[in-house]
């Protein structure tokens, strides 16, 4: 077999940032509908069997994750200041540098989003970060409330697309590796790439045309990023900042905070009853995090 030389492939690497998102619990629910007998007869199953329904719920959460990634990833969309004194063309071409370019994928339980910041694909970098990170915290507030917590990371680095479009590279390794390793509770992990990238930008611009239009939602993305007690830099979903972003005072976002505070709470107790010391101890955590966080979310009298 003739090796490939590299020179003669266009593999497209590039600049990313990138999510990735496991839904907890998955496996000990894939578990439960595995059973033996299922092959000792090849008759097609009910759709009331303990298997089938077991397995329906798996898809039922990552098919609904995938969904709300994707909604609230396209109804974003950038406001200007003074939009009213901007050329048509000049804003017509603001808009199409800071349209969507991210794309969604999904693997077992696992879910990424990720866009190209390449100079050559987008002069508004921030504003695909803006989308991943503001759907992404939506969506762990979502998730927990529908008792299907989410844990992962999301950080920038080198990737590609494979032959089939898939994403591939060093940035999903290293997002892998925060995920499993570092998560360890519902959280997500902002990685110390993009970290510096916001904070870089949000004090002195990016280079280019749009460097104001980068640097203001730079700053206004640094508001999210918060340390936690183990010194990881994670996504504040459930602070003020995500709150004014989801427009929280015009429905009832308290409904969706407390059901996923109730969620917390319920396990943390299951937890404590069963004796698990490690499991009880980080949903105590992910707990005192959004006690923190309730006054942000209680309606005013």
């Amino acid at each position: 077999m003739k090796s490939i030389k590299p020179e003669k492939v266009d593999l497209k690497v590039g600049h990313y940032v990138c999510s990735l998102l496991d839904v907890m619990g998955q496996g000990k629910l894939l578990e439960s509908s595995d059973s033996d007998f299922d092959f000792d007869n090849l008759a097609s199953l009910e759709k009331t069997s303990k298997s089938t329904v077991s397995i329906f719920e798996c898809w039922k959460s990552i098919s609904n994750l995938r969904m709300a990634l994707r909604e609230n990833i396209d109804r974003w969309a950038p406001t200007f200041d003074d939009s009213d004194l901007i050329l048509d063309a000049d804003l017509k071409a603001a808009l199409q540098e800071t349209a969507s370019r991210t794309t969604i994928e999904a693997f077992s339980d696992t879910v990424i989003t990720y866009s190209n910041l390449d100079k050559s694909s987008t002069k508004v970098p921030v504003s695909d970060i803006w989308r991943i990170i503001t759907s992404v915290m939506f969506c762990q507030l979502l998730c927990l409330a529908n008792k299907t917590p989410l844990r992962g990371a999301i950080d920038l680095g080198l990737g590609f697309p494979l032959f089939d479009g898939n994403f591939y590279g060093p940035l999903l390794n290293r997002l892998h590796h925060f995920e499993s390793k570092n998560a360890d509770y519902p959280r997500v992990i902002v990685g110390p790439r993009l970290h510096k990238f916001i904070n870089v930008v949000a004090e002195s611009g990016l280079q280019g045309e749009y460097s104001v239009l980068n640097q203001s939602m730079a700053l206004n993305l640094r508001r999210c990023l918060v340390p936690d007690i183990d010194g990881y830099v994670i996504l504040d979903f459930a602070g003020h900042a995500n709150f004014e972003w989801i427009k929280g005072d015009t429905w009832d976002a308290a409904a969706l905070f407390n059901a996923a505070k109730k969620f917390t709470e319920s396990q943390f107790s299951m937890f404590y009853r069963l004796k698990d010391a490690n499991l009880a101890t980080k949903y105590l955590v992910l707990d005192k995090y959004l006690e923190t966080r309730g006054r942000v979310w209680t309606k005013p009298s």
